[in-house]
């Protein structure tokens, strides 16, 4: 099997629900998509995000769309894939500069990756709220449920509360019978130890 038949196989597939098939073909362009986002990564976003997690949010837009992906002319997954990109990094400049409009602070650039990493509680969140069909979006979400159920079981109780169902500090405290210092301690070692946890997932590394 050609390579060309080989990708229209995988695009068949993914297009279909198979998730193996959809990571194949993201993992493959990765490298040229995130060599893309760092080139047209705007100035505006570098003190409160990095390629990285614009990198994240393509994929789970790819994961969402991949049911409606049409394949046509050359290297259609790496062109529908950097069309998804453009999309992105164009809504969080938006947020930054509609951020700066209300005088609001933007936020400092997330030195432990923790952005990324709740990027994917929000959408694990929104999935509980109404399952997609897609048998992608479903695999990943059994991941990071999983990983969440090997964390210390405070930890996965603080982290589920706060990121799932969205609870404040203060609230989340009251219900563990904890400080609100011990709550957010716990939140943070919750994300870090998520992270590290995920990235056995090929698509995230």
């Amino acid at each position: 099997m050609s390579s060309t038949e080989d990708e229209s196989a995988l695009i068949s597939n993914a297009v279909a629900g198979d998730s193996a098939a959809l990571e194949m073909l993201l993992f493959r362009c990765r490298k040229r998509l995130l060599a893309y986002v760092q080139a047209h990564f705007p100035a505006e976003l570098v003190d409160f995000l990095e390629p990285q997690d614009v990198l994240q949010d393509i994929w789970l837009k790819a994961i969402r769309a991949i049911s409606d992906f049409r394949s046509d002319g050359a290297d259609p997954v790496y062109r529908w894939v950097v069309t998804i990109a453009r999309n992105v990094i164009l809504d969080q400049v938006k947020h930054a500069r509609a951020a700066k409009r209300k005088s609001t602070r933007v936020p400092t650039k997330r030195t432990d990756g923790n952005a990324s990493i709740i990027g994917l509680l929000e959408e694990m969140a929104v999935y509980h709220r109404t399952p997609s069909k897609s048998a992608a979006s479903h695999e990943l979400i059994a991941a990071l449920d999983s990983a969440i159920e090997r964390l210390p079981g405070d930890q996965a109780r603080a982290l589920r509360l706060r990121h799932l169902e969205g609870l404040e500090i203060g609230e989340i405290a009251r219900r563990m019978k904890r400080t609100e210092g011990s709550v957010s301690m716990l939140c943070n070692r919750a994300l870090k130890s998520l992270r590290w946890e995920m990235r056995s997932v090929s698509l995230y590394r």
